[in-house]
């Protein structure tokens, strides 16, 4: 495949160029690149990783959509981010070609989209965050707060209000650590209503402390009086 791809792109006439080309679409089609990317569930691993990469690496940027369809079939962790890897070195999908593959994905395939979309500056992105923020499962919704960090003041900050209000606990500690980061002043207000709310001292050690070292970040000297009295 390397020297197929060598002549593909150096060949010294247009026919050697254009036969060389045509093969080379040929080992990129889904066909053939699915079963090297069903390879790397095989348990009994009759190839290496690095020789599956080499293989795909080789195949050029034409095979990135395929890559990015195989994340669902791919059983493992690392081997996904080795996918996404290549899928960047090859050159990140657009925000809408990665919208439409996290539609109806599996949640952890959702994530690695949102990773992908990392790539991207913030402003081209923001529809997928907002429909990752509503996702069903909590690790795509942490994931999704963490991203809203480098947004500028506003529609963000009423965002991350709403998930500090998040029925899984991961998710409003995500939230009131951006929160801090971002010396937000409209967490600032839900975080005063959450600490004098009934039941706040039920809620776990651990958010309870996220919560007050969140507002006294962003509250400084103004935290003394509400910190003081709980």
């Amino acid at each position: 495949v390397e020297r197929l791809r060598q002549s593909a792109e150096h060949a010294e006439s247009l026919q050697e160029m254009h036969i060389a080309k045509h093969l080379m679409q040929l080992f990129a089609s889904e066909a053939r690149v699915l079963p090297v990317l069903e390879a790397f569930n095989d348990e009994f691993r009759t190839s290496s990783v690095g020789d599956k990469v080499r293989f795909l690496r080789a195949l050029g940027p034409a095979v990135a959509p395929v890559l990015l369809r195989s994340l669902e079939t791919l059983t493992t962790p690392g081997h996904r981010r080795v996918i996404c890897d290549l899928i960047v070195e090859f050159g990140v999908p657009t925000p809408a070609e990665l919208m439409h593959a996290a539609e109806g994905a599996k949640w952890f395939v959702v994530r690695d989209i949102l990773s992908l979309a990392q790539h991207h500056p913030p402003d081209r992105i923001s529809a997928i965050i907002g429909a990752a923020l509503g996702h069903e499962h909590p690790k795509v919704r942490q994931h999704a707060v963490g991203m809203l960090r480098g947004y500028a003041r506003g529609v963000a900050d009423r965002l991350l209000v709403e998930r500090l209000g998040d029925e899984e606990v991961e998710v409003r500690l995500a939230a009131a650590r951006v929160a801090a980061a971002r010396r937000s002043a409209a967490c600032k207000v839900e975080l005063e209503l959450l600490l004098q709310s009934e039941g706040i001292y039920d809620r776990e050690p651990r958010e309870l402390r996220t919560i007050m070292a969140s507002y006294a970040a962003i509250a400084a000297d103004d935290a003394v009086p509400l910190l003081s009295a709980s």
